[in-house]
Order: C-alpha cells, then sequence, then structure tokens
C-alpha cells in the first residue's frame, strides 16, 4: 500500500522542545512535526522534477520500503521511493512524527525557519540519523548535510554551524554553540544536497536550549534517560563509600595519636617492614628473570650446534672433516658447518690426508672415486684437493 501521511490539524501544537520553565523552550514553530506536516517550516527544492526528492513526515514505528509511495509536501505529489538504504524504520524521539528526507534524482534540499532567540539561548540542538550512500562519502559542495545561519534578508550564508562528514550516523542528538547569536531574529536552515547519490535522512526535536539545560542537549527518548539515571546512582554510591573510609580513617588515626604514642611507634614499625617484605618480592623476580634470560641464551646456543661436530674447537678456513652423521663439514671463519650428507648418497664420509670427502662402500675405479673428490670436496682448499688429486692418479 502506498505510504502516506496525512495532514493532521493545524490546530495541534508543537510539544515543548526543552525544559518547559525556560525561556528557551518555544523558539522553534513544530520543531518536533507534531502537527504531521511542515507547518512552520519554509521548503525548498532546486530542480523542476517533482519526483527528485522528497521532504516527508514518518510516525514512530512507520517503515518505508522499495516502491512505497511517500507525501512530498514540497510538490505535493505522491513518489515512489528508490534509494538503496530502503526499508527504513522510522522511530521518533519526541512526540509521534519526525521529518525525513530521500531522492530519486540529484538535486538540493532546504528545511528552514526564522526565529527569534532569547537572551539565554545557548545552544541549537536536533535529534539525527541519516546514511550517504555516495562511495566517495562527503564531497563539499556536492554531497553532504549541513547547517546554516542565513541572511534574512537576501538569503545568503553567514555561519555553517554544522557539516556532516562521515558517511553514516544512528539517531542521536546534535548540538552547536550559538550563544553569539542569542537576543538576534535568526534564519536556521537545515540542507542537504545530493550531487552524486541518494542521501538518507531523517530529522526531529529541532531546538534551542538554554545555558543551564544540560538535559535537553544531552538525552534523546527514552533509553538515553534511563542510562543517564543509572550512571548518576552508580557515582553517588561510589562518592559515599569513599566518604565512609575518609571518616573512620581519621577517626581512627585521630583516637591513636590522642590516647597512645606507644601504638603509633608500633604502626611505624609495621608499615617498615611491610615494606622490607615488598622489597625482597621485588628482587626474588628480578633474579626469575634473569634466571630465565640465561636459559633461553643456553637454548640458543644449543640450537646453533646442532648443525656442528661436537668438537667445537677453532679450525682454519677451508680445512674439512667427517661428522658423526656422516657428512662432510667445511670450516668457515672458524665454524665447522655441514657441506654434504654422504649418508643421503649410500656413501661414506672419509679423510685422506686431512681432506674429506663421500667414499663409495662398494668398490669403485678410479675415475668414479676422482669424479666423486672433484664433485664433494670442489668447496675445500684448493691445494689440499690438488694433492688428494694426485694422490689418486698415482695409486
Amino acid at each position: 500500500m502506498p505510504f502516506v501521511r496525512p495532514l493532521v490539524s493545524l490546530a495541534f501544537v508543537s510539544a515543548l522542545l526543552c525544559t518547559p520553565a525556560t525561556a528557551a523552550a518555544q523558539v522553534f514553530s513544530n520543531g518536533s512535526f507534531e502537527t504531521g506536516d511542515f507547518s512552520g517550516w519554509n521548503l525548498y527544492e532546486t530542480s523542476n522534477e517533482e519526483t527528485a526528492g522528497t521532504w516527508g513526515i514518518a510516525g514512530d514505528g512507520d517503515i518505508i520500503a522499495l516502491g512505497d509511495q511517500v507525501l512530498d509536501w514540497y510538490d505535493g505529489v505522491l513518489v515512489a521511493q528508490t534509494s538503496p538504504g530502503l526499508p527504513i524504520t522510522y522511530h521518533t524521539t519526541d512526540g509521534a512524527y519526525m521529518a525525513l528526507q530521500l531522492q530519486n534524482d540529484l538535486e538540493q534540499h532546504r528545511m528552514y525557519q526564522d526565529v527569534d532567540l532569547p537572551e539565554n539561548a545557548a545552544w541549537l540542538c536536533w535529534d539525527m540519523f541519516y546514511e550517504n550512500h555516495h562511495p566517495g562519502g562527503y564531497v563539499a559542495n556536492e554531497q553532504y548535510f549541513a547547517v546554516h545561519v542565513r541572511d534574512e534578508s537576501n538569503d545568503t550564508i553567514e555561519e555553517t554551524l554544522f557539516v556532516a562528514e562521515s558517511q553514516t550516523a544512528e539517531m542521536q542528538s546534535h548540538c552547536v554553540d550559538i550563544g553569539h547569536l542569542s537576543n538576534q531574529r535568526v534564519r536556521f536552515d537545515f540542507e542537504l544536497k545530493n550531487l552524486h547519490y541518494h542521501f538518507d535522512l531523517g530529522l526531529d526535536h529541532i531546538r534551542v536550549c538554554a545555558t543551564e539545560e544540560v538535559d535537553c542537549r544531552e538525552s534523546i527518548g527514552e533509553d538515553t534517560d534511563s542510562d543517564t539515571d543509572t550512571e548518576t546512582e552508580t557515582e553517588t554510591d561510589t562518592d559515599t563509600d569513599t566518604g565512609s573510609e575518609a571518616e573512620t580513617d581519621t577517626d581512627t588515626d585521630t583516637g591513636s595519636e590522642t590516647d597512645t604514642e606507644s601504638d603509633t611507634s608500633s604502626d611505624t614499625d609495621i608499615d617498615t617492614d611491610t615494606d622490607t617484605d615488598t622489597d625482597t618480592d621485588t628482587d626474588t623476580d628480578t633474579d626469575t628473570d634473569t634466571d630465565t634470560d640465561t636459559d633461553t641464551d643456553s637454548d640458543t646456543d644449543s640450537d646453533v650446534d646442532t648443525d656442528k661436530d661436537t668438537d667445537t674447537g677453532p679450525c682454519l678456513n677451508y680445512d674439512s672433516r667427517c661428522s658423526s652423521q656422516n657428512f662432510v663439514q667445511i670450516c668457515k671463519d672458524g665454524v665447522w658447518f655441514d657441506s654434504t650428507d654422504c649418508g643421503a648418497l649410500e656413501m661414506t664420509c672419509v679423510v685422506y690426508n686431512a681432506v674429506a670427502e663421500c667414499e663409495a662402500e662398494s668398490d669403485a675405479d678410479i675415475s668414479s672415486e676422482v669424479s666423486c673428490t672433484c664433485h664433494f670436496a670442489g668447496t675445500s682448499n684448493p691445494v689440499q684437493f690438488l694433492a688428494r688429486l694426485i694422490q689418486l692418479l698415482t695409486e
């Protein structure tokens, strides 16, 4: 079914916007849209296309789905909605109705009102949610929501009080300082410009708050009020407990000092012992950390030795030897490193004239032995390798 918000009688007055006893309470006319329409507000759109944008009214709990028709109060026509953010469930924060803005095309949309601010006016506040569907997010002068102060005579922007630069925001109160505008006639302008893509917006409870009206600025809806009360009670309990402890300590100390000086000395000794114990524990912790570091270093050394022979003595560069694991090992910078795994080749590591090499376990002719030596001892000292080669050829 089409979503149509009927016009409510204009005699139905807007609810008070702030604390009822304050002079700032009724600055805006229909600030919570409780007439069910935009009475008291001036609406503006830039394009001549009636369906490009919709200034609509929603009731608490109303749902607008994709394709639903919503009455555009600016053009006076029903408009089928196409925002990718639909469906949207609208929840008011003050009364039964709220304002909304949805678009089907690119356009500038404004809602403004001229008001007389009292002397105690300090804050302009409103409740709002929005979602900017443009992938690029906020774009200055092209894709944004803002609140301006405009000149009443020529409608030019005199001051920008707020710009929504984030991509999205849940329903919450927003307040800006307007103390410098108090006791003046001011045009407050709520502007949404979508020159790139859809920008969903919901507005409610537009109000002016006096300096002393903390609740007017900070709370929206019943849930927020409940949370505020809970926090206040918690803080009160904490203060009470702290106060009780402070009084008890004062009484005890006073009694001790007045009645018995020896007791006071005894208390001092106990405190000294406590401090000593604390220091002892600290030293113990330090020693434990030191032992842990030592063990770690030991483990690291053990890991390095895994790749070496058990002989950790110094060696000369390019010396070679056979390890206990049947590896040919070569000395480099005073450290033994595994060079060739003879076992993997089904051979045995042997040493001839101080040169380690892999030799086939079965009898082989000298050519194969020479080939093996050249291949596996090629990284050894060239002088040692040549001496071994001559030995093989003369045998």
